[in-house]
Order: C-alpha cells, then sequence, then structure tokens
C-alpha cells in the first residue's frame, strides 16, 4: 500500500475551519473509509482510468478517488437518487462544475475546476445500462453497520438475525452483478462497515463459489494485512486503528487491459 493510515487527535473541532470546508479544501472521512480507498490502489499516471462506485451513497469515498487518481472518469451509482442529490450538492465545493447544467439529472458529468485539477470527471447514474466497463469497481455494500456501533451506540438494538441474513443474500447479489462490470485485468474490490463474518467471509466465499469467479484471481494485500487463511481480505477493528470497523476483500479480473 502506498499511504499508511495516520489517526490525529485534534485539538479543536474541525467546524472551527468551515470556511475552509465549505471552500473544499478537506473533506471529513473516518481513516478506515480512506484505507478502503488506497486499497483500490488506484493508477497515478497518464493512462486514462474508468472507475465505479457503485453503492456510493453519500460520495465520500468517490472524493477520495477523485483527489487520489489522474486521468479518471469516476461513475457514482446508488439506487436511491436522493443520496446522489447530496453528492451533487457536494460537487461544487470540492472543486467539480456541471459540464451541461441542463442535462439530466443521471446525465450530468461533472468535471474537475480549481481544486481538483486533475483530469478528473465525476458522473452520479441511477442505472448502469449503458455502461460496458471498468478498469476498477468498488462494492461497499450495504450492511448492519456493526463496525461503526461506537458512534452508533443505539443501532445494536436494531440489529436482527433475519436482516443481517436478508443482506448477506444482498451482497452476494451485488457483488456478483458488479463482478460483470469489470474489464480485463481490473480490479474488483468489496468492503463493508461490518465485522460479521456472515456479512464478509461468508460473502467472499460465496463469490468463489460462483461461475463469475472463474474469470478472477485473488489480488493479495501484504502479510501484516491479511487475515487467518484469506492473504486477499482485510479486517479492520476499532481496537487496533482507532477508527471504525471494517472489511475489505479484492480480486483482479484476468486478461490484459488496454489501458
Amino acid at each position: 500500500m502506498a499511504h499508511p493510515i495516520h489517526v490525529s487527535r485534534l485539538s479543536k473541532s474541525i467546524w472551527s475551519s468551515k470556511e475552509a470546508w465549505q471552500k473544499g479544501f478537506f473533506e471529513v472521512q473516518d481513516a478506515g473509509s480512506q484505507f478502503i480507498v488506497q486499497s483500490l490502489e488506484l493508477r497515478n499516471n497518464t493512462s486514462h482510468q474508468r472507475i465505479l462506485d457503485l453503492c456510493a451513497g453519500n460520495g465520500g469515498k468517490t472524493f477520495a478517488m477523485a483527489s487520489t487518481a489522474c486521468n479518471c472518469h469516476i461513475v457514482a451509482h446508488d439506487i436511491v437518487e436522493e443520496r446522489l442529490r447530496q453528492i451533487k450538492g457536494s460537487l461544487a465545493r470540492v472543486g467539480f462544475k456541471a459540464e451541461d447544467e441542463n442535462a439530466r439529472f443521471n446525465e450530468t458529468i461533472f468535471a474537475s475546476e480549481v481544486v481538483m485539477n486533475n483530469n478528473c470527471t465525476i458522473q452520479i447514474e441511477t442505472s448502469l445500462n449503458r455502461v460496458c466497463s471498468f478498469d476498477t469497481v468498488l462494492v461497499d455494500a450495504p450492511c448492519s453497520s456493526s463496525g461503526v456501533l461506537r458512534r452508533r451506540p443505539s443501532q445494536r438494538w436494531d440489529l436482527r438475525a433475519e436482516s443481517i441474513e436478508t443482506l448477506k443474500e444482498l451482497q452476494l447479489e451485488i457483488l456478483i452483478n458488479a463482478s460483470s462490470l469489470v474489464g480485463p485485468g481490473g480490479s474488483l474490490v468489496y468492503s463493508t462497515c461490518s465485522l460479521l463474518r456472515s456479512e464478509n467471509e461468508d460473502v467472499v466465499q460465496g463469490f468463489e463459489n460462483s461461475k463469475l469467479s472463474d474469470d478472477f484471481t485473488r489480488w493479495n494485500f501484504g502479510d501484516k494485512l491479511r487475515i487467518g487463511g484469506l492473504q486477499h481480505a482485510v479486517t479492520i477493528l476499532p481496537t487496533e486503528n482507532g477508527s471504525d470497523g471494517f472489511f475489505i476483500a479484492r480480486w483482479k479480473k484476468k486478461g490484459h487491459s488496454p489501458n
């Protein structure tokens, strides 16, 4: 990995620098979320790359990708349009401007302007019917959020075994569908903010037992990061890193990328 996680305690609230935040000079994000983006190992060179943030939510990882990679086109996708509208509202603040203000909501492309001067564009999408393939696909799947209970302690009372089983089925479905969007030589990364095996290792095993996984090979982490016998998966524990809890697994698609 190119950059280790650094956790810093601020002497005063970050919102004391609200003006700098409004101007897009910084974005607030948990260190574990940053590590997910680092695990994509996005290229910072001259070749153009297509990146899909499949479950983009409010766009935190989308912005982190845009600040990491150069010469890229990022598609931020979510089935909940209201979440994507939050991304649209944040884009101007972090230095993006719509290329066509009159385009329909899910056809608007936002190009980097001042703050993100790296030849990067972001497109928000509620449908992927017109998309062929990507160099990198991130599946930050909906989950129980058991890894963020330190910030949402009341959520523990909402956890139910039956709902977690339903989530597991949905996560596997999303991951399998996402794998078909990865181009030759591309990367597939699965992540959750859960610490439950059923949502993490079990979903990984389910994907690797599927027919589509035949086109992929495991993309290993370093020895210090791997968990158990899974060299291509890592769990980030709040007790060890001072961040929220996350799980990450990743694969490479067989073949050679044209880029």
